[in-house]
């Protein structure tokens, strides 16, 4: 939360792009450590439970959308929000950032394991590409997670082209995470016991490239259809990272 308070300062690229990676490699490791937090407490209930527990970071992540949301409405004062402030999301990441780092105090206690600590245990999971399926499974998540970024970053601005205001940017991509949350909670615990981890895998895949599809004909079929499609982004979400997770573990 501090480094990201610094970053939001910044005018040059360059002490940008070293913030930023400073603040990855301290962010990054806290997505594997709730996952890690959440199944060891649920104790092999995790294929019933963890959906339901998943789903509040997606409400979560719609409540920073519609905040800055709101933020950029109350700066813009109903014109039209001016691009050199667009620092208010990183801004806003540190103040929730920050808040969450307090909340981390009121998780419940878990020490970590005294008996068979091994320092080098990342090497057994390695030891898991052995296995052809795994092997598969983790080059599938390696291009499915490069092709993520091609969502995250230039969405914003596809958006833009297609007529939707600057400051309605970050509530209207709240729409994927609305179907998440219907995924998450009502589709996958229903699902996932009844086809299994390989086919909910297969439809968290293929959501992704529709959703693309849809986009590259987007100033062809307008704006309505587009915003739409986000909701592929939701079920490709669930379907894919949280049952991948649930399999991982």
């Amino acid at each position: 939360g501090a480094v990201m308070l610094v970053t939001a300062k910044q005018q040059g690229f360059g002490s940008m792009l070293l913030l930023m990676g400073l603040y990855s490699l301290l962010y990054a490791p806290t997505l594997a450590l709730t996952n890690s937090l959440a199944f060891h407490h649920l104790k092999g209930a995790s294929e019933r439970e963890f959906g339901w527990i998943r789903v509040w970071g997606t409400i979560g992540w719609i409540v920073a959308g519609w905040a800055l949301t709101f933020w950029r409405a109350q700066v813009a004062g109903g014109g039209e929000f001016p691009v050199e402030k667009m620092s208010d999301c990183m801004t806003l990441t540190a103040i929730f950032s920050l808040a969450l780092g307090v909340f981390c105090f009121m998780l419940p206690h878990t020490p970590p394991q005294k008996e068979g600590a091994d320092p080098m245990a990342f090497r057994r999971a390695f030891g898991l590409l052995k296995d052809p399926n795994f092997l598969i499974f983790m080059l599938i998540a390696f291009v499915v997670t490069t092709e993520l970024q091609f969502y995250y970053l230039p969405t914003g601005e596809f958006l833009m082209s297609l007529g939707v205001a600057g400051d309605k940017v970050p509530a209207t991509m709240t729409v994927a995470q609305i179907a998440e949350i219907i995924a998450m909670a009502a589709l996958l615990p229903w699902l996932l016991p009844k086809i299994g981890v390989r086919k909910c895998l297969a439809i968290g895949v293929i959501a992704w490239p529709l959703r693309y599809v849809v986009f590259a004909f987007g100033h062809v079929l307008g704006v309505g259809p587009v915003v739409a499609s986000l909701t592929l982004h939701g079920i490709g979400y669930t379907f894919f990272f949280t049952v991948s997770q649930i399999y991982v573990d």
